[in-house]
């Protein structure tokens, strides 16, 4: 994702260590491609919905040109949930904070496979 002058990088990680376990999402940002700083954990693993994981998902822009996250959770009950997240300061170039969102996704179309967990592509309505 692209956005006021950084590449932003979302990437499953376990801060535990390099084991199966308390996934979240990491977040590194390049003005280059090729140097990296690496942010604040993007999502966390904090809510009912995604307590068990913040698994795939995907970066996208509302049409009023705000960044979105959109990612399967595993929620406490072991159920896949969709879910949102919007940043918590648009005018911050980094997007250090995010705040998850209770919305219907009504502007995106999510596809799902058949296995347990989905392969997802999320795009825009063109109606």
């Amino acid at each position: 994702m692209y956005y006021m002058g950084f590449y932003h990088l979302f990437y499953q990680y376990n801060p535990l260590g390099p084991t199966w376990g308390r996934i979240v999402w990491g977040h590194a940002v390049s003005t280059d491609l090729i140097h990296w700083q690496h942010l604040e954990i993007a999502l966390d693993a904090d809510h009912w919905y995604d307590e068990k994981g913040v698994w795939s998902g995907s970066g996208s822009f509302l049409e009023d040109g705000t960044p979105v996250l959109i990612y399967t959770g595993w929620s406490n009950t072991s159920t896949q949930t969709q879910n949102m997240a919007l940043p918590a300061d648009k005018t911050d170039p980094l997007l250090r904070q995010w705040v998850k969102v209770s919305i219907t996704l009504g502007h995106f179309l999510v596809f799902f496979s058949s296995s347990s967990f989905p392969l997802k592509v999320v795009s825009r309505y063109m109606f």
